[in-house]
């Protein structure tokens, strides 16, 4: 996904941590739905988010897929625990980005939610006994 971040200049790049919610829910999303994935923000008037393991970038489709923000580099080795927030870039395409960081994230990871239910509801399993343990 590197080749894929956008061309155009970064304002601002700050070192950051993801809650360890947004970025386990996502990685969960990605072995589950496939890469790459695309999200389209309701209540957010054109923007899109297209998440790799590397990268997630958001854009905003109303103006040529302008990117807005990209959370890059992240450093999941260096937690402690799956509890544990993971370090990463946050880079600033846009002046006004901040504004919208905390919404992305939450917003992105309702839609995978709900992704991940719906290809769950076709899912037939199954309980399988273990070899060796007997019941009485």
């Amino acid at each position: 996904m590197r080749s894929k971040l956008p061309d155009a200049p970064v304002l601002k790049s700050i070192p950051t941590r993801i809650t360890a919610g947004h970025y386990n829910r996502v990685q969960i999303a990605l072995k589950k739905l496939g890469h790459p994935l695309h999200l389209m923000l309701p209540g957010m008037r054109g923007f899109q988010v297209y998440i790799e393991d590397d990268a997630w970038i958001c854009a905003d489709r109303n103006l040529n897929n302008l990117p807005i923000l990209a959370w890059t580099d992240f450093r999941p080795g260096t937690r402690g625990g799956l509890d544990d927030p993971v370090s990463c870039q946050l880079l600033y395409y846009h002046p006004y980005a901040n504004v919208v960081i905390r919404t992305v994230l939450d917003d992105s990871v309702k839609i995978l939610n709900a992704r991940m239910r719906r290809a769950q509801r076709g899912v037939k399993g199954r309980i399988v006994a273990f070899p060796g343990i007997h019941r009485p």
